[in-house]
């Protein structure tokens, strides 16, 4: 079998690495062969065929800058607010792309929080939110709660699913690990999640563990 080198951008390596029970020549060797077949059948394509489809390109091309033009607004819209983003993918709906940024704050105690935000739009109707139980949060958190409300910021609570403990908790797990943590965590607790959020970005602030009855 012939060997093929193929480059890619130094983030998508490193989100390919947080996988690796994911064979990644054999995804390669499947696109390969997808685009070939493609190309192969476009040349059984009739003249009246190929010339509706460069009739359609422009069409397809104004699409496309549209979406660029999105794209980039939204880009400049999130950076503005957050800095740079430290996570970016494409997306089928508007606006055309995820992003998401970890920073840290430094409450009163001096203590180092970390913070991640992402680009969310309608967070507060997409889940059902109760207010945050300030007796269960410790004095760092009350601080951040405040000052997230202090730029327009509403603050819930809201439990995490399965999905949302390996997001959260684990992101540097292994796709296994994760589950089988998850798995673990919630038999014993229900995780309960922190947010801040507003019409465009949503950021997750903390968890507190409820010990099961």
């Amino acid at each position: 079998m012939a060997n093929l080198t193929v480059s890619v951008p130094e983030e998508m390596k490193a989100r390919m690495d947080n996988h690796p029970e994911i064979n990644w020549s054999e995804v390669a060797r499947q696109c390969f062969a997808s685009k070939l077949q493609e190309y192969e059948r476009g040349e059984e394509k009739g003249e009246y065929v190929k010339m509706l489809e460069r009739a359609l390109s422009p069409i397809d091309e104004k699409i496309e800058t549209e979406i660029k033009s999105v794209k980039e607004a939204e880009i400049a819209r999130f950076t503005k607010r957050w800095g740079k983003p430290t996570g970016q993918f494409d997306v089928n709906e508007k606006p055309f792309v995820f992003l998401s940024k970890k920073f840290s704050l430094v409450p009163l105690t001096g203590k180092v929080k970390a913070i991640e935000v992402a680009n969310h739009k309608d967070s507060e109707k997409l889940y059902t939110w109760s207010n945050p139980n300030l007796d269960a949060w410790n004095r760092d958190m009350k601080s951040i709660i405040e000052a997230f409300q202090s730029i327009g910021f509403a603050v819930g609570e809201r439990e995490l699913t399965s999905d949302d403990v390996q997001v959260y908790l684990f992101p540097d797990q292994t796709k296994g690990q994760a589950r089988e943590n998850t798995r673990n965590l919630l038999q014993r607790y229900a995780i309960f999640g922190l947010f801040a959020f507003d019409e465009e970005d949503i950021a997750y602030l903390g968890h507190r563990e409820e010990k099961r009855k």
